[in-house]
């Protein structure tokens, strides 16, 4: 590691440079995002519902470190901080896999992670970007171990991995499918025009014990501590809802476009951009014909980003996607370790230098924008605070329709959307997101029953829109605040 580091200090540097230009909002202020209200007021409520779906590794890593009540500061430097680390590893394993020092494949390969709007995203959600963070380093670590696991074939090194990737998976599924893309990379930087069957084994053995202690672990965790399943996994399952031919069509829409409203159509001229020139690249240097089943792992490696989508019959949330931003950097790093072609080459470093700067705008741009966005929520609720605190406050307060910040120019799953806006499809609207927001900042409001939000509803129907005057009323036994009624 120290020659590693040595060799490439400066473009480390750079990296982590870049790295505070995107994250440095994020680092130094004290934003919460989308459930983070919830670990801050009743934190035994998301550390229960993490248990019945599995991520004993976010709860463990919370209670063995005493990350509750979270301290919002300390989370997002120490989410930086694991997550740098991890890409110096990661840009380490690169180099053991491909067995090549070319310095600027590597800063390629660690700027593609660093400025990826999906893990922007993921770390976006500040109740568990510092344990995601975390676990991003077992996985990175794990490969570490894999790998002289495949040099020197100790046992040990094979148990290190099996113990940081079950761990990874622990914290977060999404780390399963991550693994899979890594090690199908993995087989592609080293095949030598012969399949090597003993290393696919190897993949397969180090993937399967892992599986089976995760889910062996959180079986037997579930039973000891009486965890009640939640569905909330199950759920996301939407095979049942559609016929079968309807069900295939849907799947293979979803997943095969990725563009989102925070990626865009960027993100799908990227992947095809990227798998043509690859592409071009193995078939002039790899006989179709002689290796037909390398192929089949390439394709598959492509495929690997959509697993998940393709089990629920609908598409993964982005912030899931890890293996996607992988995958990109992979292939990225891949392409300039070996094309030799100038023109190819011209080309590759055009499309590179394009995806290193429209992605770093797109990740700050943002946290820009959901500090923003918090800003505007504190200063809203502070001016309905101003209205309320002149009623009668004990009674309960309704929040009717939703405040959206339609100004934005980009926001993403979750990153700029509002706590006035979150959930107003769902049965009780957006009163039990607001209210407990609101308790963070130091407002705190009765919350309603069904029958009194339903009630306000018909009554808000007949109201001004909020800030408009009147929009504000107190009824008999609540005080409705009027977003507007869908």
């Amino acid at each position: 590691m120290k020659d590693f580091i040595q060799r490439n200090k400066f473009y480390l540097l750079i990296i982590l440079l870049v790295g505070v230009l995107i994250y440095g909002i994020r680092i130094f202020s004290s934003d919460i995002s989308i459930d983070t209200e919830i670990l801050i007021n009743t934190p035994e409520q998301i550390l229960n519902m993490w248990m019945s779906f599995g991520r004993f590794g976010l709860v463990g890593i919370k209670e063995l470190f005493h990350l509750v009540p979270i301290n919002i500061t300390l989370t997002n430097i120490f989410t930086f901080i694991f997550f740098f680390l991890s890409i110096i590893i990661w840009m380490i394993n690169i180099e053991k896999i491909q067995k090549s020092k070319n310095k600027y494949a590597t800063l390629i390969f660690g700027l593609s992670l660093m400025i990826s709007p999906i893990f922007v995203e993921q770390f976006g959600f500040t109740l568990q970007s510092l344990e995601v963070s975390i676990a991003f380093l077992f996985v990175a670590l794990g490969i570490f171990f894999q790998e002289k696991y495949f040099e020197t074939n100790k046992i040990i090194y094979s148990l290190i991995t099996i113990l940081l990737i079950a761990g990874s998976f622990m914290c977060y599924q999404a780390f399963i499918v991550l693994y899979i893309t890594i090690c199908v990379f993995d087989y592609i930087a080293k095949y030598k025009d012969k399949t090597d069957y003993k290393l696919i084994l190897k993949y397969l053995v180090i993937f399967a014990i892992a599986c089976v202690l995760y889910f062996g672990i959180s079986a037997v965790l579930t039973n000891v501590l009486n965890v009640e399943k939640d569905t909330y996994i199950q759920d996301q399952i939407k095979w049942g809802e559609y016929g079968i031919v309807e069900g295939i069509g849907r799947m293979i829409l979803l997943n095969a476009v990725t563009t989102s409203p925070f990626l865009g159509i960027q993100f799908d001229l990227i992947l095809v951009c990227i798998f043509t020139i690859l592409s071009y690249y193995l078939l002039k240097n790899i006989k179709l014909k002689e290796n037909k089943l390398f192929y089949l792992i390439y394709i598959f490696m492509f495929v690997t980003p959509f697993i998940t989508g393709i089990i629920k019959g609908d598409v993964e949330l982005y912030r899931a996607k890890f293996s996607l931003a992988f995958l990109i950097a992979f292939a990225l790093y891949y392409l300039i370790n070996n094309v030799e072609t100038k023109k190819l080459k011209l080309v590759l470093n055009i499309f590179v230098t394009i995806f290193i700067v429209s992605q770093t705008i797109t990740s700050f741009s943002l946290f820009f924008i959901d500090n923003q966005r918090y800003q505007n929520d504190i200063e809203i609720g502070n001016q309905i605070n101003e209205t309320i605190k002149n009623l009668n406050t004990d009674k309960p307060v309704v929040f009717v329709g939703k405040k959206e910040y339609t100004k934005y120019f980009i926001r993403g799953e979750m990153l700029g959307h509002s706590f006035f806006e979150w959930d107003a499809k769902e049965e009780y609207g957006i009163n039990e997101r607001t209210i407990g927001f609101l308790k963070t900042i130091g407002i705190e409001y009765r919350s309603a029953d069904l029958e009194q939000i339903q009630k306000a509803r018909e009554e808000a129907k007949e109201m001004p829109i909020w800030p408009e005057d009147n929009s504000i009323v107190e009824k008999e036994d609540y005080i409705i605040v009027n977003f507007g009624v869908d």
